[in-house]
């Protein structure tokens, strides 16, 4: 089953939106410390925290540890799957073909 064939049945199921999916709050803490342990053992700059990387992680995690739970149901997960896929195959060649090859990271 790729879709919820009554919508309206199903959301009526929903006794509150937002509730916590503990994996999404730990895997944000994780990657947090991660970035952390990098940043002040094997970065060349180790002084610092990862302010950016902590705040991109909040931005991702936050929502996803508030509504996942609700959302999941209603989520088509092939239609989903795929779009990501092709935009990170497509994302992936522009880094290979361009940036790269004329050094703008640099």
């Amino acid at each position: 089953m790729y879709d919820v064939a009554d919508y309206r049945m199903e959301s009526k199921k929903i006794d509150r939106l937002g509730r916590l999916h503990p994996p999404s709050v730990i895997l944000g803490i994780a990657l947090i410390a991660a970035a952390v342990v990098y940043k002040k053992a094997f970065s060349p700059v180790r002084e610092g925290f990862p302010e950016y990387f902590t705040f991109l992680v909040l931005a991702a995690f936050f929502p996803a540890a508030g509504f996942f739970p609700t959302a999941r149901r209603f989520i088509n997960w092939r239609a989903f799957s795929l779009t990501l896929f092709l935009i990170l195959l497509v994302s992936l060649l522009w880094e290979a073909t361009l940036a790269v090859t004329y050094q703008w990271w640099d």
